[in-house]
């Protein structure tokens, strides 16, 4: 019994040392990740970390995730998939979304950052955007948390909106909080 117990033991071990390393900093096509995925972006920043040690973040993007939401953090099965060879402008991997593993509201009350401005190939571009008098993160209306905020936000629009596209290279970033609906962001401080 004992021989056995050694031989399905050695087995194992074998078993285990051939598999393939995961390596998170030098993902290879096909490889699958379980990834965190926060509960904001910020310009073309997706948030996106390993799982595992969320101190790992990847500065790619996600895609074919429709379901994806403000407010929501997530854990994800995704596979690596390698850009084509000489294609140009784009990240050398990304990840394709799988499955939900689980989607949690985010609860905190801490204030966060979102960039004023997101990197589009050669040049940046304004996040945000007008409509009906609102001012819009994507898809996220903008609520100043009082007047001076309102003031300060609708300045920062109008001179950043004159900025897109012309190489300017500092990124203001917006000082937010979730709305409790998770429809919007409240602004408290532009900087």
């Amino acid at each position: 019994m004992k021989t056995l117990s050694y031989v399905a033991l050695s087995a194992l071990l074998l078993l285990a040392c051939s598999k393939e390393k995961v390596d998170p900093s030098n993902p290879k096509g096909g490889q699958q990740f379980e990834l965190f995925v926060d509960h904001y972006t910020s310009g073309s920043d997706q948030k996106i970390s390993l799982n595992g040690d969320r101190k790992i973040s990847y500065g790619t993007y996600l895609q074919k995730f429709p379901e994806r939401e403000p407010g929501y953090t997530y854990v994800v099965k995704a596979k690596v998939v390698e850009a084509p060879y000489g294609m140009q402008d784009a990240p050398s991997y990304w990840f394709e979304y799988e499955k939900t593993i689980r989607k949690e509201k985010y609860l905190g009350k801490d204030t966060f950052t979102l960039a004023a401005f997101a990197w589009y190939g050669e040049a940046n571009g304004l996040v945000l955007r007008k409509e009906n008098d609102n001012i819009l993160y994507g898809s996220q209306i903008l609520i100043p948390a009082d007047n001076a905020a309102k003031i300060s936000l609708d300045s920062a629009y109008n001179s950043w909106r004159a900025m897109a596209g012309s190489g300017y290279t500092s990124n203001p970033n917006l000082f937010v909080q979730h709305t409790s609906d998770n429809k919007g962001y409240i602004v408290y401080k532009i900087k």
